[in-house]
């Protein structure tokens, strides 16, 4: 399932399929619309408390809690023009079992994205294709220039991750979050828009 280890945008322009339904696909791992309907799914996966030392979110307390929250992302959505949050379940291609998931939040002419992979998927190249993903999804929007990454400074697997999609270092932000008890500092790494990007997605369904 690991993706190979040709440069993202080349694995890109010969990977990336998307369906009428708008699911995003490279190798075995695909993306797909997240909602509440996939809260009993994704419970077990998130409960796993290995996946949140450096993040500020704990693992959900219940299914009821865990699709509680999913509406609030959708009821909480920010309706501005040019702004979005957008959430998918990253699940293997082969089966549909859920494996974690991603999202972006848009505005600014930026894509902040983040991805969460279930720690028993951990090292099996499902989180490089689903910031892969995310970021050619991203870049189907004309209006965004970069894609950007804020990444715990302790989280050095997370950073290699982002460094191999093409990522590169921006910015230090001291004391960026304090969680757990301590403070956190974070590496803001980005990705500018590529010259092609926009005729490499043209076309491509950008619904869900």
């Amino acid at each position: 399932m690991t993706i190979s280890s040709q440069s993202s945008l080349a694995a890109i322009d010969q990977s990336i399929a998307a369906s009428s339904s708008a699911i995003y696909a490279i190798s075995d791992v695909r993306l797909e619309g997240l909602g509440p309907e996939h809260a009993e799914i994704m419970f077990e996966g998130l409960s796993d408390p290995a996946a949140y030392s450096y993040i500020r979110e704990d693992p959900p307390v219940s299914v009821e809690a865990l699709r509680a929250h999913y509406i609030r992302q959708i009821e909480e959505a920010p309706v501005g023009e040019g702004e979005a949050w957008i959430n998918w379940i990253v699940r293997r291609a082969s089966d549909g079992a859920p494996l974690g998931y991603a999202q972006a939040t848009v505005g600014g002419g930026e894509a902040l994205l983040g991805y969460h992979v279930f720690p028993r998927y951990w090292r099996r190249g499902v989180g490089k294709a689903a910031l892969t993903l995310a970021l050619a999804r991203s870049f189907e929007d004309p209006a965004i220039h970069c894609a950007r990454v804020a990444i715990c400074t302790r989280n050095i697997a997370s950073l290699e991750l982002a460094r191999s999609v093409g990522f590169v270092f921006d910015r230090l932000v001291e004391h960026a979050d304090f969680f757990k008890g301590e403070w956190s500092d974070e590496y803001e790494l980005v990705f500018p828009r590529p010259a092609s990007a926009a005729s490499r997605f043209e076309g491509t369904d950008s619904t869900g």
